[in-house]
Parts: C-alpha cells; structure tokens; sequence
C-alpha cells in the first residue's frame, strides 16, 4: 500500500505544478497581448477553508465581449477586497482571441512589473 500513495502523492504534487506553470503562461499571455476592458464586480465574498483558519476574500466579477458575458471569480488580498463594491467597476485584461483569458489587470500590472524588474537585471 506504500507505493499507492506515493503515486497520489506524486500526482498531486504534478497536477499542482502543471496548475502554477499553466496560469504563469495565461498571466503573461495577457501581459503581452492583453486587452484592457472594464468590468462589473457582481459578488463580494469570504470563503471558509475546510481547515476553519482565516476567510479568503474573493472577488466575482463578468465582462462583454465579442457579444458575450464572461465571468470569473478571483481571490484578492484585503486592500483589493475593500477597494470594490458589488456592482462597481473592475479593470480585467483579456485575450481578443479567447476572452475565456482574462484576468483583474491589477494581477496583470504585477506581472508586467516582475518581467521588467527581472529583464532589467539581465
């Protein structure tokens, strides 16, 4: 049975890292070729984890584009959090080709600053 869980083990610990590298390309696909749009913020909300410890603010919000609503829900840090309102603007950035790609341009903001910290390192 010992070698069972090491290979869940091992499988979560892939399905994560395919999770982080996967939204690390999304971020930066939109820092590169990201259409700024405002968005509508339709929920605010805390959320328990399963282990009791602190609420984690998230965020809901939606956006139009080429003729249809695209919704995604984020979590945000206190100060994000506090900054918006239901049914107040939201700045997204989304990709034109797919705007199931699509992010608070805050979050794509950070992005852009990291990549140029770091090429001007180089």
């Amino acid at each position: 049975m010992g070698w069972i869980s090491a290979v869940i083990i091992f499988a979560i610990f892939a399905g994560m890292i395919y999770m982080i590298v996967s939204r690390g390309r999304t971020m930066m696909r939109l820092a590169k070729r990201g259409t700024p749009i405002q968005g509508t913020v339709t929920k605010k909300a805390r959320r328990q984890s399963s282990q009791g410890g602190m609420a984690t603010p998230y965020l809901k919000y939606e956006f139009r584009a080429r003729g249809q609503v695209y919704q995604r829900s984020i979590a945000v840090s206190e100060e994000v959090f506090n900054a918006h309102e239901e049914g107040g603007p939201i700045d997204i950035s989304y990709d034109q080709q797919n705007p199931k790609i699509n992010a608070a341009q805050y979050m794509v903001d950070l992005i852009k600053e990291a990549y140029a910290k770091k090429r001007s390192k180089e």
